[in-house]
């Protein structure tokens, strides 16, 4: 019975024990409950602040790019074209710079001759007031030119058929007798002045009675085999007309319109060519011995193969002309003006270039013994494998430095002339 009482005791305690820790955890729990709802309520994180900025921002963005797509299409079009109209002038006067800058570099003074680390920067102004002067000249000779070409019977009708056999002296003195010109003899004409012949064959006549063809329409006018001295053509209009294998020494081409005409293998020593006007005359193969060229203006012409030693071209304009393989000693050249014209292979032994322009002329392989280059522009000039040159020659020229390509061979072994110039700011490399 006392054991019994004794477990009673004990499970007792046990329970009411067990009922102490219980009340004393509902308290815990009731006081960490009320701790939690007393603390304040946590910052949102930086992923909550992105997605709240993107919510205010992003409405913004799409009411703007609605905006922008509601502008009509006509709108964005000429903005286009607005841009790319700048893009084309801004590349236009770039364009324009960079080759102004190019045309400086071998335009410049003998004074100030184009070294080789010229980069065409702070040019002198006298370098600048010579390219000025010689533009200028240069649209004056080419106005000029284009003006004088105008041939007086250019468009007009052409009377005759050249494919017709040649006419006889009596269809001839029938012809100017139609046409009132002067006075019409068995002995010739007088005053032979505005013949119009043109297309005619006259390759059969007897000159002896027709020497004079003054200020005459002969265009297309067939001349080939006649020999003749001293015939006069002065003033006449001679465009697309013929003298193949003509023998007519001392003939009289003043101020006449040669434009394609052909004198291919023609002989015309001593003719007189003053003041001549052509495009594209040919006189290949022709031997032209002491021809007077003074004043005239001839461009693209075929004098390749020619004979023309001790001819005059002072103050021609002789652009684009071929010359090649021709001999041409003791020319005078002086005052010329020759841009891209071509000497290969020619012989120009004591030829005068003085004071001429021979801008991107070809001189490769030509003999240029004792050949005078004083003050002449050699810009851009060949003299690849010429012969019997020296820099003595070549150093008298303008703009040496500009031209295209020296034969090595003049070049001195100890010393060349890119070796007088001291690249700037370079204290060790003084000027020589």
């Amino acid at each position: 019975m006392a054991d019994e009482k004794l477990e009673e005791n004990i499970d007792m305690e046990s329970l009411e024990l067990s009922s102490e820790e219980a009340q004393s955890n509902v308290e815990n729990i009731s006081f960490e409950k009320e701790a939690l709802l007393d603390e304040k309520p946590l910052e949102p994180n930086l992923k909550d602040k992105i997605n709240q900025t993107i919510q205010v921002i992003l409405p913004k963005i799409l009411s703007l790019l609605r905006g922008f797509f509601s502008i009509k299409l006509t709108h964005i079009l000429y903005a286009l074209g607005v841009l790319i109209f700048a893009l084309f002038v801004f590349l236009f006067f770039e364009l324009k710079e960079r080759e102004y800058q190019k045309d400086l570099i071998g335009y410049v003074k003998i004074n100030h001759k184009v070294p080789e680390w010229y980069t065409g920067k702070d040019l002198p102004e006298e370098a600048k007031e010579h390219l000025e002067i010689y533009r200028i000249q240069q649209e004056k000779l080419k106005e000029k030119f284009i003006i004088i070409t105008k041939d007086r019977y250019e468009g007009k009708e052409v009377l005759g058929d050249p494919q017709q056999n040649p006419i006889t002296n009596e269809e001839m003195f029938t012809t100017l007798k139609k046409q009132n010109i002067g006075r019409v003899t068995e002995a010739g004409v007088e005053k032979p002045e505005n013949m119009n012949l043109s297309g005619f064959n006259l390759s059969k006549i007897n000159y002896k009675y027709f020497k004079e063809f003054i200020g005459a329409d002969l265009r297309y006018t067939i001349f080939n085999g006649i020999q003749e001295e001293g015939l006069s053509f002065r003033g006449s209009s001679l465009t697309y007309s013929q003298f193949v294998d003509s023998l007519i020494p001392n003939t009289n081409f003043i101020r006449t319109y040669l434009s394609f005409t052909n004198f291919y293998s023609a002989v015309l020593d001593g003719s007189t060519f003053i003041g001549v006007i052509a495009e594209s005359p040919h006189f290949k193969e022709a031997r032209m011995v002491s021809c007077n060229f003074i004043d005239s203006k001839i461009k693209g012409g075929d004098f390749s193969e020619t004979i023309l030693d001790q001819a005059n071209f002072k103050n021609t304009y002789l652009t684009g002309n071929n010359f090649k393989s021709s001999s041409l000693r003791k020319v005078n050249f002086r005052n010329a003006q020759l841009q891209g014209s071509s000497f290969i292979d020619a012989d120009l032994e004591e030829a005068d270039f003085t004071n001429a322009n021979l801008e991107g002329v070809d001189f490769t392989g030509a003999n240029l013994l004792n050949a005078k280059f004083k003050d002449a522009d050699i810009t851009q000039a060949k003299f690849a494998n010429t012969k019997n040159v020296t820099l003595k020659q070549l150093d008298e020229a303008l703009f040496l430095l500009s031209a295209k390509s020296i034969p090595q061979e003049i070049i001195p072994k100890k010393q060349s002339w890119l070796e007088r110039f001291a690249p700037p700011n370079d204290p060790n490399s003084a000027k020589r």
